[in-house]
């Protein structure tokens, strides 16, 4: 349940967002778990034998007064929605965001993912209100349990897939990159 959401999750919250526009690039700034989304514009691809990741590889053009941004490159960890419909590390996942009015925005979304889906799925609309001068406030997932994880042996959580090498390789006795005796290898942060 901690894991990150991926991109159409993370949309489909309902948590306030923010959309930066540069020359070359748009970013999306989430107020869910801080997630930021780099959205190319500059005409490049997706780049070949990139590794897969959580929010993936994005890149972006305009048609008329919409915003058109293709993600690829995601694992299959995350799913589509809350529900847990699954995808494959295929996914191709198409956003656009239209400027219905001053107030409002509209984002559709299209799921296409061959490996699974015999045919693409088109998403729910949704609709986003303008927050005049609104901020974006800290928001971690999992948040309450995180005091609980760093006291606690994370190889004795049911559940806990996150830590699935670092235990076996314990288990094993074979060397871990940590310092902390139970916990998962320490990062330089």
């Amino acid at each position: 349940a901690c894991a990150p959401a991926g991109p159409s999750r993370t949309i489909a919250r309902g948590s306030p967002f923010e959309i930066m526009q540069f020359p070359n690039r748009v970013v999306l700034r989430y107020e869910y778990d801080h997630w930021v989304r780099d959205v190319w514009m500059d005409g490049r691809g997706h780049p070949k034998d990139q590794p897969t990741s959580w929010m993936g590889h994005s890149i972006g053009w305009w048609e008329g007064d919409t915003l058109v941004v293709e993600t690829v490159g995601m694992n299959d960890l995350t799913t589509l929605d809350s529900p847990g419909t699954p995808h494959s590390e295929s996914l191709r996942f198409v956003e656009r965001y239209t400027r219905v009015n001053s107030e409002t925005l509209e984002i559709g979304t299209l799921f296409d993912d061959p490996v699974i889906y015999t045919k693409p799925i088109e998403g729910i609309k949704m609709s986003w209100r303008l927050v005049p001068n609104g901020t974006i406030s800290e928001w971690v997932a999992c948040d309450d349990h995180i005091p609980d994880l760093l006291q606690s042996d994370v190889c004795e959580i049911t559940g806990a897939w996150e830590y699935e090498a670092y235990c076996v390789r314990r288990e094993k006795g074979l060397p871990v990159e940590s310092q902390r005796e139970s916990g998962p290898p320490a990062r330089g942060y």
